[in-house]
C-alpha cells in the first residue's frame, strides 16, 4: 500500500463538521454515495487525537468497498480547522450551515438548555465565517440541500474534485437499516437517530423553530439576529 502522504496526495479526504444539527450527517451520506468516496462510520474526532494514524485505516475501508478516497464527518471538528487545513494541505473541508432558530429548536429538544442551544450555534457559525474564503473550505446551507438538491451536490462534488452522480440522490438506500429510537438523548440514541435519519429518502426539515412558544421563539431571535443577518437568514438585524 502507498504511503500515506502519497494517499493523501492523490486521493483526498474530506471532511464535514458544523453546529451539531446543522445537516453535516446528511452531507456525509450523500458524499459517501458517491462511486469513488467510502463514508466512515461514526464520529471519528479524528483531530482531537495525537496523531493521525488512523487515516492508513480509512484508506484501507475505503479500498475494501471498491473505492480510494473517504469522507469523515464529526461536528466538533469546526473547533480543530486550523489543524486539519495547516497538517493536510490538500484536505477538503465542508462546513454545513441551519437556520439558528431551527438548531436551537433540535439541540433544545436533546438538552433542554436553550441558552447554551443559541450560544453554541453562534459560536460555530463564527468560527465557519472566519474560513469562508479559505480555498479548502466550502460553507454549504442545509436548506440548499433541501430546496435544490441537484445544484448544491454538484457543488460540492466540483468542490471536493470528482463528477455528480444521479445516484447521490438515493443515499438512503446505502445505508444500514435502523429502527428508530424512541428517545435521543443520550450519545448511543443520537447516534442511532441519525443513522435511521440518513435510512430514510431527504425530507424538509425547515421551520423546526415553530415548535418553540412565543416567548422562547423571541428569547432566540433576540440573541442569535446578528448571526442570522450574517448568514441570510433574515433580512435585517434591529
Amino acid at each position: 500500500m502507498k504511503v500515506l502522504n502519497e494517499l493523501l496526495k492523490e486521493h483526498p479526504p474530506t471532511f464535514v463538521c458544523g453546529c451539531p444539527h446543522s445537516g453535516s450527517t446528511l452531507m456525509q451520506a450523500v458524499i459517501g454515495s458517491h462511486s469513488n468516496i467510502h463514508a466512515i462510520k461514526g464520529e471519528t474526532r479524528l483531530f482531537y487525537a495525537s496523531d493521525l494514524k488512523d487515516m492508513n485505516a480509512y484508506y484501507c475501508q475505503a479500498a475494501d468497498h471498491g473505492k480510494c478516497r473517504w469522507v469523515e464527518k464529526t461536528p466538533e471538528h469546526i473547533h480543530r480547522l486550523g489543524g486539519i487545513l495547516g497538517r493536510l494541505k490538500t484536505a477538503k473541508v465542508i462546513i454545513m450551515i441551519r437556520d439558528g432558530r431551527d438548531v436551537a429548536a433540535s439541540l433544545f429538544a436533546r438538552t433542554s438548555q436553550l441558552r447554551d442551544s443559541i450560544s453554541r450555534w453562534k459560536n460555530d457559525n463564527k468560527i465557519a465565517l472566519n474560513f469562508a474564503n479559505h480555498p479548502c473550505v466550502l460553507l454549504v446551507k442545509y436548506e440548499d440541500m433541501v430546496v435544490k438538491f441537484k445544484e448544491t451536490a454538484t457543488r460540492v462534488f466540483d468542490f471536493i474534485g470528482e463528477e455528480y452522480e444521479d445516484a447521490v440522490k438515493d443515499f438512503h438506500k446505502r445505508q444500514d437499516v435502523v429502527e428508530r429510537p424512541q428517545l435521543a438523548r443520550s450519545r448511543n440514541e443520537i447516534l442511532k437517530l441519525r443513522a435511521w435519519q440518513i435510512s430514510q429518502p431527504l425530507f424538509d426539515g425547515r421551520g423546526r423553530y415553530k415548535d418553540f412558544n412565543k416567548m422562547q421563539l423571541d428569547f432566540v431571535l433576540g440573541r442569535q439576529q446578528d448571526m442570522l443577518f450574517k448568514l441570510g437568514y433574515i433580512q435585517e438585524a434591529t
